[in-house]
């Protein structure tokens, strides 16, 4: 896991259409701000990091892992949780 200064992310909101950024990577993605499973915010109950150069964030609520390039994720018992719909800025 990378030591570097980890991920930031944020949420903003523009004409009442809410987004959440992350820079992470060297890239920022731009995610639904909430968790797909429950709906919880991200940027309050997320943890951003990255493992072997890969942005992670986990729901703390109930331990929902995605990978934020694809938006795949993954439930702590190996099971798949609703993707997070996620695109790259450039």
């Amino acid at each position: 896991m990378s030591r570097s200064r980890g991920p930031r992310a944020a949420t903003r909101c523009v004409d009442g259409r809410c987004r959440l950024y992350v820079e992470a990577a060297g890239a920022v993605y731009v995610a639904e701000p909430l968790c797909p499973h429950a709906e919880w915010p991200l940027d309050v109950f997320g943890v951003f990091f990255e493992r072997d150069g890969v942005p992670l964030v986990v729901c703390k609520i109930h331990w929902g892992i995605w990978n934020l390039p694809p938006g795949e994720g993954r439930f702590a018992n190996g099971q798949p949780a609703p993707p997070l719909r996620v695109h790259r800025e450039l």
